[in-house]
């Protein structure tokens, strides 16, 4: 079994999306059965859902993250990437639990990014966190 969990599911968080991973894990451990566990980290692809609005002709890129915050991300691709590689090589992969991350930008980096694809001047601006807890787009926010 290849089982998709989340980056950082195996430290107590007491975020409940990522308890909740880790419960998974644990129960799947307790079958007995080959596992491999995939960790990945924040999805690239959620950009192209919820991206940088557009301001006056300036994307803005908001996000609950101080400007010099390193986070890390993965194209879903490269996760299924993955899975197919764990199958295909599975004595290189069953018992373990791998942490997958395509690669790592401060959110300052991600405007930056936002700007140089587009061509359209960007920034980033901090949200603060009680501006995402109810948002429907984050699972289990507080």
């Amino acid at each position: 079994m290849v089982y998709t969990s989340v980056g950082g599911a195996e430290r107590e968080s007491g975020v409940p999306h990522f308890d909740s991973k880790r419960g998974i894990e644990r129960y799947l451990e307790g079958t007995g059965g080959p596992l491999t566990v995939l960790r990945p980290t924040f999805f690239m692809d959620d950009f192209a859902a919820h991206g940088p609005e557009r301001v006056d002709g300036t994307l803005v890129v908001r996000l609950a993250l101080k400007p010099d915050t390193r986070v890390q991300f993965i194209a879903v691709d490269d996760i299924g990437w993955f899975a197919a590689e764990a199958f295909d090589r599975p004595e290189a992969y069953v018992g373990r639990a791998v942490e997958i991350a395509g690669d790592a930008l401060t959110a300052t980096q991600i405007a930056e990014a936002f700007s140089a694809r587009s061509g359209l001047p960007a920034r980033f601006e901090e949200l603060p966190l009680d501006a995402v807890a109810n948002n429907p787009y984050i699972p289990n926010a507080p």
